[in-house]
């Protein structure tokens, strides 16, 4: 046996689409398929997308798709023009070391359009201001080892956890930032957790290698960070 199966716009999405007779669209099952935000945020810790960005859509994830039909509007946010914004700013970052300047914001609203590059500006100024970002530790390497506070420190840890629990982060950003930790108990504690969310196949990155050179011998547990041994 065989199937048919078509994909298609809408007739409200302004593309160019035709009515379908109804005894053809009789012979036809329907599915309208919705963006989803938790599926994007998975896709794109695989994909290496700005850490940046996938915290803004786990923060507002209204902003994923957002479809304008004005016939003026050419951009507008969807998960195929965030990643074009993505290449954007990562290219400026090559460029400029500015971050999120006012050039790059303005390359981005030609991809997502202008109200959704003013909600992400908006995001990345607060977080700025609160000095408090998972994705800011991540595009600034050595950034989270200024945190001397502890108890800022346990906040940190428990946003490296929620990031990963959400799949904003991939495993091996986590252990980075495990690395950076300045508590050497803390450290250990997100690791612990890690291993909790991961199982045994934490222990397979190479990053948490690194984290073992650097953190592992300071470990309060004798033997933890040890990756099991063949046989």
């Amino acid at each position: 046996g065989w199937s048919i199966v078509a994909a298609g716009n809408r007739l409200d999405d302004r593309g160019i689409t035709y009515v379908m007779p109804a005894p053809l669209a009789n012979r036809f099952m329907h599915v309208e398929l919705q963006a989803d935000v938790d599926a994007w945020l998975a896709w794109a810790a695989r994909q290496g997308i700005d850490p940046v960005l996938r915290d803004f859509m786990a923060e507002q994830p209204h902003w994923l798709a957002r479809f304008l039909p004005e016939p003026e509007v050419k951009a507008f946010p969807s998960p195929r023009s965030w990643v074009f914004a993505d290449r954007v700013i990562k290219r400026r970052a090559r460029s400029s070391s500015s971050g999120f300047d006012e050039t790059t914001l303005i390359h981005v609203a030609a991809c997502v359009g202008r109200q959704a590059a003013a909600a992400l500006a908006e995001f990345v100024g607060g977080g700025e201001q609160d000095g408090f970002s998972v994705a800011g530790w991540l595009n600034e390497p050595g950034s989270l080892a200024q945190l001397t506070d502890v108890s800022a420190q346990m906040d940190a840890v428990r946003a490296i956890l929620t990031a990963r629990n959400q799949g904003r982060i991939r495993i091996d950003e986590a252990l980075k930032l495990a690395i950076e930790l300045p508590d050497d108990r803390l450290s250990f504690s997100l690791i612990e957790q890690l291993h909790q969310i991961e199982g045994d196949r934490l222990f397979d990155e190479p990053a948490f290698s690194n984290w073992v050179s650097a953190r592992g011998a300071k470990a309060p547990v004798e033997g933890f960070g040890v990756p099991p041994s063949a046989g």
